[in-house]
């Protein structure tokens, strides 16, 4: 997947500069649309998406400041990075406020530019994998709070008070039912079985929670949210 990126400049030389004379394959990104101003920017976003704007801090009707100060409003965790022909420290401050990506001045913008948007793909490389960390997390958590309940409703040994506290069991109620299953048809196994009270536990909660243990006692717990 290529990482979308808009240029915005209303200087042509600078702007066709920025789309034809960088090498955008060898950084995994594609450019999907130029902008003259920061308020084309904002309409292209209305309906398209894009993961880096590239923009000018002088832009008529818009500036690349403004624009940051919107885009951080409406479209969180998108990456920016400045071009400007200024060297002030203050617009750099500016736009580190808004949590630009870097600050590039025009002069530097053949060998700097590239920097600075391998600086944005590595953050969005990094972001994905820690939210892919948190996935991980929970599903683990989701598991332990499985493990805990049913060590708690077959008398297993634990520390149940701090346990049921640890792993956020304690801010609700729960209904328990226990089902005694005789294998009669060889056709119900042990899942179809668990399939069959998730029905069950539908009907009376759009979310349920079901634990079990490998023996022919069957556990059904569901929350009351």
């Amino acid at each position: 997947m290529k990482y979308k990126v808009i240029v915005a400049d209303d200087e042509d030389v600078i702007r066709k500069g920025i789309v034809y004379l960088i090498d955008w394959d060898k950084l995994n990104c594609e450019i999907v649309q130029e902008c003259t101003d920061g308020l084309q920017v904002l309409k292209y976003l209305e309906k398209n998406t894009a993961d880096i704007v590239i923009t000018d801090i002088k832009m008529p009707k818009l500036s690349g400041i403004e624009l940051m100060e919107e885009i951080d409003k409406k479209h969180k965790g998108l990456k920016m990075i400045l071009v400007t022909a200024y060297t002030d420290f203050e617009f750099a401050r500016k736009a580190l406020r808004y949590g630009a990506v870097d600050f590039v001045v025009k002069n530097d913008i053949i060998t700097d530019l590239p920097k600075a948007v391998k600086k944005a793909v590595w953050q969005y490389e990094t972001e994905k994998k820690e939210r892919e960390k948190e996935q991980i997390s929970e599903r683990e958590y989701q598991n332990i709070q499985g493990y805990v309940l049913e060590s708690l409703l077959l008398s297993k040994a634990l520390n149940a008070p701090e346990d049921i506290e640890r792993y956020g069991l304690n801010d609700r109620s729960y209904c328990v039912c226990s089902c005694e299953v005789a294998l009669l048809d060889k056709k119900w196994d042990l899942q179809a079985i668990v399939q069959m009270l998730k029905k069950f536990s539908r009907y009376y909660r759009k979310q349920a929670r079901l634990s079990y243990c490998q023996c022919p006692l069957l556990w059904y717990v569901a929350d009351y949210q």
